[in-house]
Order: structure tokens, then C-alpha cells, then sequence
């Protein structure tokens, strides 16, 4: 169930929220049942929506949302943070070049968590892009089939 899972994640997550002063909701259907690997997803899960975290400044706003679609489910996870340079939203999924910046809080990072996402949606035959504008926010959405 799609939806318990991402309350799951976005509950781990309330303390960083909370210290960051930011907000965090989920809106989608109730009963969104998929096929995927349960560790995986919550891996997925908890690397975008950490990025959202890592790159919002306080006061932003973290958004999750799903959306049925023929036979797979679409999730965005948007935040209000400071966005990707297009020049570098080009390299994000490639290994070419290791590509990291640091948080609104000085968090760190290793540059490869959202490789991991596009493995773990790959493999689950979903894909995943983004969107995104520099000082106004991302928006990363994924695929996933349903089940």
C-alpha cells in the first residue's frame, strides 16, 4: 500500500523536518496498491525525500503526492528549496562527474543517491525525472507499476 508506506517515511522524517522549521504533506489516494520491493521503495523514498530536506531553507514547504495513471502510479516530491542549476540538472543521473552540494544547513552529501533511485525504479521497469528552477524549487517525479 502505497500510501502507508509514504506516511512510514514521511513520519521517519519529522524531527529533521521539524528542526529545519519546514512543512511536509502527502496527498494522494487511499488505497494505491503497487508492485514493488518494500526495501527498495523506502530506499527511494527516503533519498528524495532527504534531498527535499537537505535543499529547502526554513520555512519551505515539502510536498508528496501520487497520482494513478494506466497501469503504473506516478509520485512527485516537491519542495520549495533552492533548486538545480540547469547545467547541472543535464549531468544528474551520470557517474561522469561526481556532482554533490551541500545542504541549506551545511548537510553533507555523497552524490549518489539519486543514481540509486533510477536503478531502483529501472528495475521495477518505472522511470524517474525532474524539474526543476534554480532559487524556486524541485520537483522529482518517479514511476512505479501498479499491483
Amino acid at each position: 500500500n502505497l500510501r502507508q508506506l509514504i506516511e512510514e517515511e514521511k513520519d521517519f522524517y519529522m524531527s529533521f523536518v521539524t528542526s529545519k522549521k519546514l512543512t511536509i504533506a502527502f496527498h494522494g489516494e487511499k488505497d494505491i496498491n503497487i508492485f514493488a520491493d518494500r526495501n527498495m521503495l523506502k530506499t527511494i523514498l527516503r533519498n528524495l525525500i532527504t534531498n527535499s530536506v537537505k535543499y529547502s531553507n526554513p520555512g519551505g514547504k515539502i510536498k508528496i503526492e501520487s497520482k494513478v495513471l494506466p497501469s503504473i502510479v506516478e509520485i512527485a516530491i516537491s519542495d520549495t528549496g533552492v533548486g538545480i542549476a540547469p547545467e547541472r540538472l543535464e549531468k544528474i543521473f551520470t557517474l561522469d562527474e561526481k556532482i554533490t552540494t551541500r545542504g541549506t544547513a551545511d548537510e553533507k552529501g555523497s552524490g549518489l543517491g539519486l543514481l540509486l533511485c533510477k536503478e531502483f525504479i529501472e528495475k521495477h521497469n518505472g522511470r524517474i525525472w525532474i524539474n526543476s528552477e534554480l532559487h524556486k524549487g524541485t520537483t522529482v517525479f518517479f514511476t512505479l507499476p501498479l499491483g
